[in-house]
């Protein structure tokens, strides 16, 4: 399986914004390049479109696709090409003109009705066919433009595929002849090879029927067997782009977690969403992930969307997220506790105003300049202990628990108790003065990642806390530390402390040694010190106990 996307064979962690829908022509490339450069990421995700690179059958254009490659590359930015084909949104929004006016040839979804609606279906081989050689000719050209893989990191293929605003299967005849027909032979695959997933759930509960979907599945075969049809098509289209190209491909997905979660109603019915993941997963080998777009604003909606798309057989990278406040928290958990291979924020563009970050964007921004210091770090140090940092709403403080270590981190934007809020109990240094106003102003929560890559070394960044460590065995005088900070924070046992940034090797960089003051109120992060080093002087049985 793959794990990270590369670049000429070295894993990179994708941090970065997708450009909004119609922003693929020259000056709108631009400013999606400048953006991303802003907020510190490595890669922009840019959508070309069907519908121009075969204006006419058989005749394809590639203007376009070269502008983009090569002003990104121009930006020294990563690219990840966004095939909007067969589908955007669960429509055909994006398909050529000559397969929007040709019903007969190239079928629409067909509703209860008996109503088309503007859903290409998924059970028509001639759209296939058609869609297939457009993406393929568009991959001969990537390979033209990019032969080794430097620039171009991935290509999805469609973009939130399924059945949207309408049925939750295609009601035309073709679909209904194969709906009434026995299960198929890949179907009965699946099932052997995911008897935990949800589908054989269902088929279990139904007394493992083989004769129709209905029998089969009850009341999620409709769902069920529009994600066969639309996984099957995905991946025809996705293999015969790897047959001349041979990047990372994916596609994503528009989650299930909406309103009623009805399908075809609050989402597009056939993608790969939790109750047909398994499907997915069998059907569409030739994908090497499937991608969710994370939009969720809570926690548990956000982390049981992590949960469902990072698995063994599929690491989790997510191509779309929002730009508000609640992202530049929940992101960090994506990496740490989920192990996210990237993320990016969609309608990049939106995050500057006349050149600035604007002042709803900032932490989502400065979260995202978090993540692009670490980068390289977090393909370096992706096997090793990581903890998110996240602040919940009005929490003072997070309890850690790090290898032999314990640490408390203060969060700077809180309502305590205790009186912190409002005093300078967090001293930075002389040009981070303004740290509590800037928290206050912003509205702003603590959130970051604290990575232990060795036994006593931690790599700690994010912004809005300060971190403070002990050993977990007890050594410290509890009654020493009792009711004070000012002792606590100059309890800290290091070598060094260091502010720094991980070069494209996955080798730290130092900047900035700290010591003294600005060392003594504890391990504070702010989004332009990027990453800090702590190497404490250690846990062993040597320096914990003097030799008798």
């Amino acid at each position: 399986m793959k794990t990270f996307m590369e670049s000429k064979g070295k894993k990179v962690f994708v941090v970065g914004g997708q450009a909004h829908n119609s922003s693929s022509y020259g000056a709108s490339v631009d400013e999606a390049c400048a953006a991303v450069r802003a907020v510190g990421g490595n890669t922009v995700e840019i959508p070309v479109y069907w519908e121009n690179i075969e204006p006419k059958e058989g005749q394809f254009y590639f203007g376009d696709v070269e502008q983009i490659y090569h002003k990104v590359r121009e930006n020294g930015l990563y690219l990840i090409v966004l095939w909007f084909g067969t589908w955007k949104n669960g429509t055909c929004k994006y398909a050529p003109s000559w397969v929007k006016l040709d019903g007969r040839r190239f079928h629409r979804v067909v509703a209860e009705n008996g109503a088309k609606i503007p859903v290409l279906s998924p059970h028509c081989r001639e759209t296939m066919e058609a869609d297939g050689k457009a993406f393929q000719k568009l991959m001969e050209r990537l390979a033209i433009l990019d032969p080794e893989g430097e620039t171009i990191l991935a290509v999805q293929a469609e973009n939130e595929p399924g059945i949207m605003n309408g049925p939750a299967r295609d009601y035309g005849s073709r679909a209904t002849e194969a709906f009434t027909c026995p299960l198929p032979e890949k179907m009965l695959g699946m099932l052997v090879a995911f008897p935990d997933s949800q589908v054989a759930g269902c088929w279990e509960a139904n007394g493992r029927k083989t004769q129709s979907w209905s029998e089969a599945f009850g009341r999620h075969a409709e769902e069920i067997f529009t994600a066969y049809a639309v996984a099957g098509y995905v991946n025809e289209v996705a293999r015969r782009g790897r047959t001349c190209y041979q990047t990372t491909v994916y596609t994503n997905v528009w989650v299930d977690n909406h309103r009623l979660k009805i399908p075809g109603k609050d989402y597009p019915s056939g993608g790969a969403v939790s109750l047909v993941m398994d499907v997915w997963k069998y059907v569409a080998d030739a994908l090497d992930f499937i991608s969710p777009d994370n939009y969720q604003q809570t926690n548990q909606g956000y982390m049981a969307c992590c949960d469902c798309y990072s698995r063994n057989d599929n690491p989790l990278f997510i191509p779309e997220s929002g730009l508000l406040e609640w992202n530049s928290r929940f992101m960090f958990s994506a990496v740490a506790d989920y192990r996210a291979i990237g993320i990016c924020a969609f309608g990049i563009e939106s995050i500057l105003n006349d050149g600035e970050i604007g002042a709803q964007e900032q932490a989502v921004a400065e979260s995202l300049q978090i993540l692009g210091a670490l980068a390289p770090g977090l393909v370096r140090y992706h096997d090793k202990p990581m903890t998110a940092v996240m602040q919940e709403e009005y929490a003072q403080y997070q309890y850690l628990e790090l290898g032999h270590y314990v640490g408390i981190a203060y969060f700077t934007n809180c309502n305590s108790l205790v009186g912190r809020m409002g005093t300078d109990w967090n001293w930075h240094n002389y040009q981070h003065k303004d740290y509590l106003k800037r928290q206050q102003r912003g509205g702003c929560r603590g959130r970051g990642i604290i990575i232990q890559s060795d036994e006593n070394e931690f790599l700690i960044a994010g912004d809005g806390f300060q971190l403070n460590l002990l050993p977990a065995d007890g050594e410290t005088p509890v009654n020493y530390l009792a009711g004070s900070d000012f002792h606590l924070t100059r309890s800290l046992d290091f070598i060094s402390i260091e502010e720094g940034v991980f070069n494209e090797d996955g080798e730290f960089e130092v900047h900035r040694r700290r010591n003294g003051d600005e060392a003594d109120f504890g391990i504070w992060v702010e989004p332009d010190v990027k990453v800090v080093r702590v190497r404490l002087c250690g846990w062993n049985e040597e320096n914990r106990h003097e030799d008798i």
